[in-house]
């Protein structure tokens, strides 16, 4: 088959077919899942968010912040021990696992969770402090 300059074989046909199959299987995995909107903040830093030294470069990290009904629904998914969050107080409750931290309200009504990923190594970091 011969489209415009562009030579395709049937093996590579054949190849783009299946790909294109597999693509629409992920895309129906995906929405037979429950899935919701995500809401929140990207913000483009350095690796030190406090008090960074003055010859750091400020364009290291993407810091993100999910919240709403996504974050709600990360929390309570999460296998890790709860915790009462010591820097927020009011009793909202803590996970984490790894560089990956959320938090809860009492009421159960609000969440939100944090990382960061490191754009230079490609590696996920925490992305808030007390």
């Amino acid at each position: 088959m011969r489209c415009g300059s562009l030579s395709i074989g049937a093996t590579q046909l054949f190849g783009v077919a299946v790909l294109l199959v597999a693509a629409g299987s992920v895309t129906t995995e995906i929405a037979a899942q429950d899935t919701v909107n995500l809401q929140g903040h990207l913000y483009i830093g350095g690796k030190t968010l406090i008090d960074p030294p003055p010859n750091e470069s400020k364009k290291t990290h993407a810091y993100i912040k999910i919240e709403g009904a996504a974050a709600i629904q990360m929390y309570r998914t999460m296998k890790a021990a709860e915790h009462d969050d010591e820097c927020l107080g009011d009793g909202w409750r803590t996970k984490s696992a790894g560089p990956l931290q959320c938090w809860i309200s009492a009421n159960r009504k609000e969440a939100n969770c944090t990382f960061a990923v490191d754009l230079v190594a490609g590696r996920l970091a925490l992305g808030r402090v007390c």
